[in-house]
């Protein structure tokens, strides 16, 4: 019995909208990690993103690297800035009103966008991949979108597993849960505060090299995607992976459902509306109030 083709083309859409979902989720739980730990609505987690999406970029043009080694070396260095960023600046203000913090991140996610316009310029980039596609019935799936999904999910996964099974996890979601009480049980809770704004900015870079192996992306990338960020982790439910995880696919879907069958620059549109809904109709998100 053949697949009637309007129901193909709809399912190829949703298909993809996941796929792209899977590197939304990671980047959604990035944000996830530093609000839970910190307390800090990081505004500056986008231009993580595209210094991490930018600096893969640059490592495999100029060494060679495959682009998924040039991710690796991303997250290495971002995590390090990420790291000093937190010591030097959030450290500062952490027990301030969070409008401190978000006015320093917003400092932070100036500096970072002007500083890549002025060291690559406006241009879009993207990392040369392969084209090639599986075919399965009426359905296509580009093998890099497959890989970059796999990979996506994988290390979200890998940070889920993290956060419950170890006991680096288990030191960050004691300070998630109570600072103060944290370290009376003998938890360096600054450093647990720097570790988790590192891993949170590392896993911001990876998400942002994962982007530019599909897209075309410039240093101005990062305002479009904090606020997908904030949409995904609101609709799933502000501190739940699993709803960061739910919201990334659901926002995937409807971005590549309205470029289908509207137009492309509508997308970010849909987007921001069920955002509104979610605040409206359920602020606690899809799964709001699970701690995983």
């Amino acid at each position: 019995m053949n697949t009637p083709g309007w129901f193909a083309a709809l399912l190829q859409v949703i298909i993809n909208g996941l796929l792209v979902g899977g590197v939304y989720a990671l980047s959604a739980a990035g944000l996830n990690l530093v609000f839970g730990v910190l307390k800090v609505a990081n505004i500056a987690h986008g231009d993580f993103m595209m210094l991490g999406a930018m600096t893969a970029y640059a490592v495999s043009l100029k060494l060679g690297l495959s682009p998924y080694a040039a991710m690796l070396v991303a997250a290495i260095v971002l995590a390090g800035i990420g790291a000093l960023t937190q010591r030097f600046l959030v450290e500062r203000v952490i027990h301030s009103p969070m409008f401190v913090s978000l006015l320093l991140l917003f400092a932070v996610s100036m500096i970072l966008r002007n500083g890549a316009l002025h060291v690559w310029g406006p241009t879009y980039v993207s990392l040369s991949h392969d084209s090639s596609v599986w075919t399965v019935g009426p359905l296509s799936f580009t093998k890099l979108r497959v890989a970059v999904f796999a990979l996506g999910l994988g290390l979200t996964l890998a940070l889920l597993w993290l956060l419950q099974k170890t006991a680096f996890g288990q030191s960050l979601r004691a300070t998630a849960q109570h600072m103060d009480l944290a370290e009376a049980c003998g938890i360096n809770v600054r450093r647990v505060r720097m570790q988790a704004f590192a891993l949170g900015t590392a896993i911001a870079a990876m998400s942002g090299a994962l982007l530019v192996m599909l897209f075309s992306v410039n240093p101005s990338m990062g305002e479009i995607f904090v606020l997908k960020c904030f949409a995904i982790v609101v609709v799933g439910g502000l501190g739940s992976f699993s709803g960061a995880f739910a919201g990334a696919m659901i926002i995937g879907v409807a971005e590549t459902l309205t470029s289908y069958y509207a137009a492309t620059q509508l997308s970010d549109v849909t987007v921001f509306l069920l955002f509104l809904i979610v605040l409206v109709f359920r602020p606690s998100g899809v799964l709001g109030g699970k701690a995983t």
